[in-house]
């Protein structure tokens, strides 16, 4: 839920704060100067929602999850921790156990951070001017990721850098053969 549906999240943030969630789970991961702690919290009562929101979005949403993310990041440069706490809210028209809604939700910010930020920041594909027939090169686009994944490529701008400068490490992908 963002700020631009400000009505529905502010009574998923009411929800959240008046009711009691139906279930609770939490999961920790570790790795790369950063420890985080994610509890998923299900709501399932529609009670502190406003009779516009029920009227409009009531017959569609089965839960609402909120997300709350405690992360410790390593400085290496101040050489201590740095805290921070993240809250978001969900909603479902299915209704998850909170550990199932706490890995579909990670599941989908996988998804965001391995395809989507690596177009727009390594193909810089929102910075392309290309207004006709724009499909084509995001076809174009996909084809080459896929390509340089299937190949077992971790770093997609080095392997672009890479691949620049040597057309013959290119041609040596599968899918290429001749």
């Amino acid at each position: 839920m963002k700020s631009n549906q400000k009505f529905l999240l502010r009574d998923c943030e009411r929800t959240a704060s008046e009711e009691t969630p139906i279930d609770v789970s939490t999961s920790r991961t570790r790795g790369h100067g950063r420890r985080e702690k994610r509890t998923a919290q299900v709501f399932t009562s529609l009670a502190s929602f406003s009779a516009s929101i029920t009227k409009q979005w009531g017959k569609y949403i089965r839960v609402v999850i909120k997300v709350t993310r405690d992360k410790k990041e390593f400085s290496t440069k101040a050489k201590q921790w740095k805290t921070s706490r993240e809250e978001a809210y969900y909603i479902a028209t299915k209704a998850f156990s909170a550990r199932e809604s706490n890995a579909f939700i990670r599941r989908h910010w996988w998804i965001e951070n391995k395809n989507h930020f690596v177009r727009d920041v390594t193909m810089r594909e929102d910075a392309s001017r290309i207004r006709r027939n724009p499909d084509r090169m995001v076809r174009l686009r996909s084809f080459a990721l896929n390509v340089l994944r299937e190949n077992g490529e971790k770093n997609i701008a080095l392997a672009q850098y890479e691949n620049s400068l040597s057309l013959t490490k290119v041609l040596e992908y599968r899918g290429f053969e001749p």
